[in-house]
């Protein structure tokens, strides 16, 4: 049975019991748990030697060799290290549930424990350049990198400017910004094969791994370029156009990411209209069907610089990356983060939230905002609503990320 009860459910249960007991002499616990119990207690339970013989809120404290174990014994755990406690109480034949359960108060507090106890690798692409004389540079610079999230421990697995990279069977593609290649990349990192890409500019990329087709856009132009044909020695490349192309000069959509699922590619935009670069933030989420070519309307809209597009338990997700918030359905705000977000994962129940160097500071304030200025990675329990970040202090940019694996 388990050990965790609500309040209601507890007092509930102990309305019938004899002999209730408190196991742990906590400053931290006993008096919140006497505060929501409707009974009283007959003494406390500790292992602490100095605490024997002596009262503790006008209740005995007593060693459990002290206490009759019977069947009908109910102990409630009023100790930070219960899961020792409840193997104790197991050893001498007491049944979870039945003849003991935790203070309901420790909920938080356990979901706390597992939340700082998830050990995951993520993978994270960079696109800083490696010449320090340049903007956007770090000191480690662009590349695939393998960060833990218990240790912190950040390494780096390939060099290169990387934004988006997806699955293809056995190998990871990657889009290299300024070499402008399509690479093949193996499980071990090393580069298996390479395309040469037709011109600047090429960021979003989109795999689609049963008709072997990848989809690259071009925030330089609004093209999308299709290359089919993957599993070939000579693919094909053709080129499409997701979004219309305003009419203007230096007007364009800025078509970024890019998502494939059930045959469309979802794919994010700074401005519908094409003014982004005079300060017309109109960004969205529109998608392209790959069987017959039809363009959505806008699903998502009125987004500033969005990113990283995903479908995950049937919704659309995206990150309005300016404001720092996470979206999903039709536009609902589900977090608001604070920071320059890019880069989106779920693994069960922890949403996974990339965060890059605000360097966009002034626009930011302008709008009354608080900014998160460090790069790194947001952690996010949505059953416990807690965040967690854990810093990057080596790279700037974070484009996309992929949680690996559990450790």
């Amino acid at each position: 049975m388990n050990i965790w009860m609500s309040w209601q459910e507890l007092n509930s249960v102990v309305a019938s019991k004899k002999d209730i007991y408190l196991y742990g002499r906590s400053v931290d616990w006993v008096h919140k748990c006497l505060n929501n119990l409707r009974v009283n207690p007959k003494c406390i339970i500790d292992r602490e030697k100095t605490y024997h013989g002596k009262k503790y809120f006008d209740l005995e404290v007593y060693p459990i060799e002290k206490i009759k174990i019977h069947d009908e014994i109910f102990i409630i755990i009023t100790a930070g290290d219960y899961e020792g406690i409840v193997d104790l109480l197991e050893s001498r034949g007491l049944k979870p549930g039945y003849n003991f359960v935790c203070s309901p108060d420790f909920q938080d507090y356990k979901k706390l424990l597992s939340f700082h106890s998830k050990n995951f690798n993520i993978l994270i692409s960079c696109s800083d350049y490696n010449d320090q004389t340049r903007a956007r540079a770090s000191r480690e610079g662009g590349g695939l990198y393998e960060l833990n999230t218990k240790t912190f421990q950040l390494k780096k697995k390939l060099s290169g400017s990387f934004r988006q990279f997806d699955n293809y069977n056995s190998n990871l593609l990657a889009v290299d910004y300024v070499s402008r290649e399509l690479l093949f990349i193996n499980k071990d990192y090393k580069i298996e094969k390479k395309i040469q890409l037709n011109k600047p500019n090429y960021c979003g990329l989109a795999i689609d791994n049963q008709n072997h087709r990848a989809y690259i856009a071009n925030a330089g132009d609004d093209t999308v370029l299709l290359i089919s044909e993957l599993d070939k020695k000579k693919p094909k490349l053709s080129e499409i156009q997701f979004i219309k192309k305003p009419k203007g000069k230096n007007r364009e959509a800025h078509v970024n990411d890019l998502y494939f699922f059930d045959d469309k590619i979802f794919f994010s935009y700074f401005s519908r209209s094409g003014n982004y670069k005079l300060g017309v933030f109109d960004g969205g989420v529109s998608h392209y069907d790959q069987n017959d070519g039809n363009i959505s309307t806008e699903m998502i809209s009125k987004l500033w610089k969005p990113h990283s597009p995903k479908i995950f338990n049937g919704k659309l997700w995206v990150l309005d990356s300016m404001r720092g918030k996470l979206i999903s359905g039709f536009g609902s705000e589900y977090y608001n983060i604070g920071g320059f977000v890019r880069g989106l994962d779920f693994y069960n129940d922890t949403i996974v939230i990339g965060q890059s160097q605000d360097m966009y500071l002034s626009d930011r304030v302008a709008q009354g905002d608080s900014v998160s200025i460090d790069s790194g990675v947001h952690l996010f329990d949505t059953d416990s609503k807690a965040l967690r970040f854990v810093p990057i202090n080596k790279i700037m940019n974070i484009h996309d990320l992929k949680v690996l694996n559990i450790v």
